[in-house]
């Protein structure tokens, strides 16, 4: 089964935006590419066009525990015993933490009827106890 898509509502009006305003090319091009980042989710794959932007500025600036551990411990201890079996299930499975954040590009979505190519970047949370993904930001990369 693969991972569900939710947006937080302010995602939902950049996205719905974007395709207002490219057409049916970018709709196509980009539903195609979520759909396909929802499958790398469930296969446990890394994302394509990902980069944990929080890791790689947590290894710069300190050696302290990560911040997707640090979100993953206290999440742990606040969900109800059924999910933290779960969250243990996942983490032992895919090894790596059940909740992590993940920034994804890409700069070859097609708009305008394939006439110039449009750059997104979503801010995904990924949800490994209950499977979805949730775009929390979009926004489209100058080009």
């Amino acid at each position: 089964m693969a991972y569900e898509l939710f947006y937080e509502r302010d995602a939902k009006g950049e996205v719905t935006f974007l395709k207002d305003t490219y057409g049916q090319s970018l709709v196509k091009a980009y539903d195609e590419w979520t759909n396909a980042l929802a499958a790398q989710a469930d296969s446990n794959q890394e994302l394509s066009g990902a980069a944990n932007l929080e890791k790689i500025l947590e290894d710069l600036l300190t050696e302290e525990l990560p911040s997707d551990l640090r979100t993953t411990w206290a999440r742990f201890k606040s969900a109800p015993l059924i999910d933290k079996c779960r969250a243990i299930i996942a983490a032992i499975r895919n090894r790596r933490p059940p909740w992590r954040a993940v920034v994804v590009e890409r700069h070859d979505l097609p708009g305008l009827d394939s006439r110039i190519m449009v750059a997104v970047r979503l801010y995904l949370s990924i949800d490994d106890v209950k499977k979805n993904l949730v775009v929390r930001m979009a926004e489209q990369l100058p080009s």
